[in-house]
């Protein structure tokens, strides 16, 4: 089994560039565990959320954007198998990855330090081109037919979902920086493809004591 160069690297550009239909289809196996299915796109835009009601390239910038979780899986460095294609993850992270906010240190220049960071558009998430988008990534269980999981920040109302969940990649990875290109092989991990379980409940909220005089 030989190996090719990290097949992908870098942040990804979720940018709006086509008008492309939507795709019925499937989470990987591990990952219908934790997705509600979503068969149809409802009409009622009164009450259900925005990915419910709209397409993916039916969505303004700002709803498209908000879809990504900020988990950083995409962020990290891939193999892909010369023979088979197949894809092969690292726990080697970007090097504009900051690996506690797993957010991109320089996101709109990115370009300049990562020339190669992957531009998504709806058009090839649609038609599932990206494969070694992890089963997590909201945009590919959109794609699949899928509702958004419990731990996304747009469902539970809460930023620190996505870590708490062990769906990020906050104190996993490891800069690229630290390693040298021809060396990942040494690093090949199954967790980036793999979905953990399922967020715990919430503590009760304690109540507020009240003063009392005296």
């Amino acid at each position: 089994m030989g190996f090719g160069l990290p097949a992908v690297a870098g942040m990804v550009d979720v940018s709006l560039t086509a008008d492309p239909r939507r795709v019925e289809g499937r989470c990987g196996r591990r990952a219908e565990e934790v997705c509600i299915v979503d068969e149809k796109v409802t009409t009622d835009h009164t009450t259900a959320p925005f990915w419910r009601t709209k397409r993916l390239a039916e969505m303004s910038r700002d709803e498209w954007e908000s879809l990504c979780d900020l988990c950083g899986r995409c962020c990290l460095n891939k193999l892909e198998d010369e023979e088979t294609g197949e894809i092969f993850w690292t726990d080697v992270a970007c090097k504009l990855l900051d690996p506690v906010t797993c957010r991109c240190t320089s996101y709109p220049n990115r370009h300049d330090f990562v020339p190669d960071c992957v531009e998504l558009d709806v058009e090839e998430v649609v038609t599932q081109t990206y494969t070694w988008l992890p089963p997590t990534c909201a945009y590919r269980l959109r794609a699949e037919g899928h509702d958004l999981p419990h731990w996304h920040p747009l469902v539970s109302g809460d930023p620190e979902s996505v870590h708490r969940s062990g769906i990020s990649v906050r104190g996993r990875v490891r800069s690229e920086t630290d390693i040298p290109a021809d060396g990942l092989e040494d690093f090949i991990v199954e967790w980036p493809g793999e979905v953990p379980l399922p967020l715990p409940p919430r503590p009760p909220r304690r109540k507020k004591r009240e003063k009392t005089e005296g």
